[in-house]
Formats: structure tokens, C-alpha cells, sequence
């Protein structure tokens, strides 16, 4: 698995901005882990922001109710990610493990995250909303796509304040865990923290695909994948490393090509763009 350079509970959180500038590579990890203490300063949110921007990667845990239930401002710091945390709690009536509050997870986009899985056990978790476009159009170099969502028959218990109640409505397709990238760091949340319980095997570490999402989840914050097939990721560009028949690449590097297209990669670039079309 995965070894975390950078792990720290949230009232500690200030500690990880004192490294320097050359340990804020793309190797670190902050993990805020389920928090239930304080809600974040202006400095600490702007601090974790340019710790991302900066090529830093983000691990996130919530828990059941959001902000609301655990009386912090993670929807502060998500907002600038592109999505916000619900204050509600999913469940499901028919596909879950001993109580309807630890539904199975059947529902998974195609990413490096989710290889090999095919279930997962979400606990007393919450879900998340993707915000629209301009609600976070200040930084256009945010990317962020879904991961995992709930079946069909999901439900949700949302509090209403107004009437200082519970109330239940469909949770299909309610987005569970999302990942993305924020400038040149990358980040993932889930709405259960109890995925790393040790605690019970039918809910937590041990159940169904659990260990090995997160496993897949901490391999595609630090690049330890794309690092093993050679792939380095530069804000929009990737950097990677391939063979090439020697006398295409002559050919490809010779005065006369170099003259029209200035570089290799861009001769690359442009050959596949024509075979895309």
C-alpha cells in the first residue's frame, strides 16, 4: 500500500505549511480525516489550497451530515475543488450489510481508483454535489469527475432546520467519492471514514473491496502507478516514455521536421491528433 509522506489530524493541521518548498512536491499527502474539532481559519484554507496548487495531494474523510453534523467548514475548501459536502446520511433498504446504513456499493466510473473493484461497503456515510461551472470558475485549472454512487434504490435522511427533522428522499445515483486535480496537485474525498475501520469486518477495512479502493486511492494520489509505467503528470501535459523505431525517430528529429514543428513531442502530438481524427 501506499505510504503516506505527509499524514496530520485536523486540529494539527497548521504543522504540515511550515515544510519548505522543496518537500511541497507531488509526492506529498495531507489526509484530513473525518474532522470534529474546529472549523478552518482563512489562512489554514489558503494554505492547504497552495499546498495543492502546488503540486501537494489532498486526502479527505467525511462523515454522516457534512459540516452540519461534525460543526466544521469543509464545504469551505471543497468549494475551491468544485463540489460541496451534503448534510445527509445514505442508506438502503434492500442491497446493505446487517443495517440498511451500510449499503453496497455496485455503481463505479471507469478510473485507476476503482481497478478491480466491484463492491464496496459505505457506512453511515454522506454524499457530495458537483457545483456548476462559474461557482468555481475562478480557477480554471480544477478538473473533477465522479468515482463512485449509490444503487438505484438508495435513500437519503436529510435534516431540515426549518423544522428541526429528519427527512427521507431517493439517494439514486448520489455521488459517494470524487476525485480530481487542483493546478498540479490532486485530491479525493469519501463520506465515510468508517472504510478504514478496524473495528468490523462487515463494514470496515475488511469488507467486500474496501482495503484495496483505498489502497488504489492512496496509488493514484502519490503517482505510484503512473510512476512504474514511466508517466509523469504536468498540469494538462503528461510526460512519458516510450520506444521508438530508431528510424522514425531520426527521421523525426531531422533539420527539415525540427524546422516545421520545432520538437519531437510536438511531432508526436500532432501524429496523434491525426490518427484521432
Amino acid at each position: 500500500m501506499g505510504k503516506l509522506s505527509k499524514s496530520i489530524t485536523y486540529d494539527k493541521i497548521l504543522e504540515i505549511f511550515s515544510i519548505s518548498e522543496t518537500e511541497t512536491h507531488s509526492g506529498n499527502l495531507l489526509v484530513i480525516g473525518s474532522p470534529q474539532t474546529k472549523p478552518l481559519s482563512i489562512d489554514e484554507i489558503y494554505s492547504i489550497l497552495e499546498f495543492a496548487k502546488n503540486g501537494g495531494n489532498v486526502l479527505i474523510f467525511v462523515d454522516e451530515g457534512g459540516d452540519m453534523s461534525a460543526g466544521t467548514n469543509i464545504n469551505e475548501l471543497v468549494g475551491h475543488f468544485g463540489f460541496k459536502i451534503l448534510p445527509n446520511i445514505i442508506f438502503d433498504e434492500k442491497l446493505h450489510v446487517l443495517k440498511q446504513v451500510w449499503p453496497i456499493i455496485r455503481n463505479f466510473e471507469d478510473h485507476p481508483i476503482t481497478n478491480d473493484i466491484h463492491e464496496l461497503v459505505y457506512a453511515s456515510g454522506c454524499s457530495f454535489e458537483i457545483l456548476e461551472r462559474h461557482e468555481y470558475a475562478e480557477f480554471l485549472d480544477v478538473k473533477i469527475r465522479p468515482i463512485s454512487y449509490a444503487s438505484d434504490g438508495a435513500k437519503m435522511k436529510v435534516f431540515d432546520p426549518k423544522i428541526k427533522q429528519w427527512k427521507e428522499t431517493s439517494a439514486k445515483g448520489a455521488i459517494l467519492s470524487l476525485a480530481g486535480q487542483f493546478f498540479h496537485g490532486r485530491f479525493f474525498i469519501i463520506g465515510t471514514p468508517s472504510i478504514l475501520s478496524s473495528l468490523n469486518n462487515k463494514y470496515g477495512w475488511g469488507a467486500k473491496d474496501n482495503q484495496l479502493f483505498i489502497e488504489n486511492v492512496l496509488g493514484w494520489l502519490l503517482g505510484e502507478r503512473e510512476a512504474a509505467l514511466g508517466v509523469s503528470f504536468f498540469g494538462d501535459k503528461v510526460q512519458v516514455q516510450m520506444r521508438v523505431d530508431k528510424d522514425m525517430f531520426r527521421w523525426a528529429n531531422s533539420p527539415e521536421i525540427l524546422e516545421y514543428f520545432g520538437d519531437f513531442s510536438v511531432v508526436v502530438n500532432h501524429a496523434l491528433k491525426r490518427m484521432k481524427k
